[in-house]
């Protein structure tokens, strides 16, 4: 969420986004962390300096505990126009308790749909599992001086690993009632009793419960996986589920508190029902009924080096759908989605997912309901392909939106 002063316009505003290269994760030795830096307006403005503040030193939730060696640099940017522009110069000075100050050679322009991204190298965080509040102030201005301020806020969690590593169903469609096979792979119960395994919920809706309001209420339910033997001592869970007669979505949670701090990871599938029951107040037709909309496209299928920011709010549910491939190995696709209340100020859930194998696309559904407030980035540290559709149920779209 981007908060600004009161004398500053909309279209002065850079969205500041926080991307991690390793989503959940903060390596103890030589972390990285990315700003991306989009100017939704279209104006011309310039970038003259920013103020970084972070956690440092040896507490938990401390993003480095080596302030003094943090580097920054500035990614290659391709303007709307075709021709790439060098990187500028930055220096970053810390000025104790956390406070970085970070300087370009000269200003910077900031080109409307082509975000910038500085990376900050060489971060030694205190091993998570951890949370950390950063705060990023940009000084604003023509190329002459800068005139105003654009602050961020960010929140960023890490564990020492991942939690959950595999989520899905066994197909991609299914016949009304049929069987649905859900998989995944957690953490394996520590042989040792050093180090306490997560635990693990399955949350789905399902059916549609009659509510005095407007009986339409959908019923969430909840599995703890590992009491109900779902889930086995080496981390493997499976469950099935029959019966089914609409489109079902599903999310596993993993949850763990250390010294304190809480710190979840999740994971989403949908088992989409070909031909589904449907439970309406009142429905009057003298024709043909579609429940799937007109599809919608966010990116068409491209390659880029730069990444895709999507802000949008959704006028019915629906599903997300991303398509990524990555170019090498070494470098993935990461994907992340938050979903915010509808006031657009707090967060609902996320979904962090990456690629790694190249010519093997990884392919995404996300349900999404309406009325939220949706925030969707993809990028990697090289070119990269991906496209992202908006399947609406019903006849909404997704509208374009600029955080506040």
């Amino acid at each position: 969420m981007t908060h600004s002063d009161s004398s500053t316009v909309l279209t002065d505003v850079v969205v500041c986004t926080l991307v991690n290269p390793t989503p959940g994760r903060l390596d103890p030795q030589g972390a990285r962390l990315e700003l991306h830096l989009a100017h939704p307006g279209s104006d011309d403005t310039h970038i003259h300096s920013a103020e970084l503040i972070l956690p440092t030193g040896a507490r938990d939730g401390s993003v480095t505990t080596t302030p003094d060696t943090l580097r920054i640099g500035q990614s290659a940017t391709t303007p709307v126009g075709g021709h790439t522009q060098a990187p500028v110069s930055w220096t970053l000075a810390h000025r104790g308790e956390g406070h970085f100050d970070l300087k370009p050679a000269g200003p910077v322009p900031l080109n409307t749909g082509t975000p910038l991204i500085l990376t900050l190298y060489g971060l030694t965080p205190v091993p998570g599992p951890a949370t950390a509040t950063l705060t990023t102030r940009i000084e604003l201005g023509d190329s002459r001086a800068p005139a105003r301020r654009s602050t961020t806020c960010h929140r960023l969690s890490w564990t020492d690993e991942e939690w959950i590593n595999s989520f899905s169903v066994d197909r991609t469609l299914y016949t009304k009632n049929d069987k649905v096979t859900l998989t995944w792979t957690g953490m394996p119960a520590s042989q040792t009793g050093t180090e306490e395994q997560p635990e693990y919920f399955l949350y789905y809706t399902l059916g549609t419960p009659g509510h005095q309001a407007d009986g339409r209420t959908e019923l969430l339910k909840s599995i703890d996986v590992i009491a109900s033997g779902y889930m086995d001592t080496e981390g493997h869970g499976a469950c099935v589920f029959t019966g089914i007669d609409r489109t079902t979505a599903f999310m596993l949670q993993a949850s763990r508190t250390d010294s304190g701090v809480l710190s979840t990871q999740t994971a989403s599938a949908v088992a989409v029902i070909d031909k589904p029951d449907l439970t309406v107040g009142r429905l009057a037709c003298s024709g043909t009924v579609a429940l799937m909309g007109q599809s919608q496209t966010l990116l068409p299928r491209t390659t880029s080096s730069g990444p895709f920011h999507g802000n949008y709010k959704p006028t019915t549910d629906g599903m997300l759908h991303v398509t990524m491939e990555c170019q090498h190995k070494d470098e993935p696709v990461n994907l992340a989605v938050t979903v915010d209340d509808t006031a657009g100020n707090k967060p609902l859930w996320t979904l962090d997912a990456c690629t790694h194998e190249p010519d093997a696309p990884e392919n995404i559904l996300v349900p999404l309901p309406a009325g939220t407030h949706i925030y969707v980035v993809v990028s990697s540290n090289d070119e990269f392909t991906a496209q992202v559709t908006w399947y609406p149920l019903g006849q909404g779209q997704l509208n374009p939106t600029t955080p506040a």
